[in-house]
């Protein structure tokens, strides 16, 4: 379970998901067998901060989840729009705080 928000370089929260994000599927991935660029390195008890370079890989990896149906859809839908703010300004972050 992860709380997800979009940060300014200096950490304070631009916007955040209204509830955790829970994904089971992420939370027990290995990373080497894992079918994500991105989304193998998030910490299910750590905090995981992606920047403006890596967006287009998160996208593309919350995209690839969306269509396994691993996940509620909603919310992936409102990370990748979340992404999608990250890529368009500088100094942004997505981070994924693991409960």
């Amino acid at each position: 379970m992860w709380t997800v928000r979009l940060e300014d370089e200096r950490g304070k929260e631009i916007k955040s998901l209204k509830g955790p994000f829970i994904c089971g599927y992420l939370e027990n991935q290995s990373v080497n067998e894992s079918p994500f660029k991105i989304l193998k390195y998030l910490d299910p008890y750590g905090d995981t901060t992606f920047n403006i370079l890596q967006m287009d890989d998160v996208i593309s990896d919350f995209e690839l989840l969306q269509k396994m149906e691993e996940c509620d859809g909603s919310f992936i839908q409102q990370i990748i729009v979340l992404a999608q703010e990250c890529k368009a300004e500088n100094h942004q972050y997505l981070v994924f705080v693991g409960d």
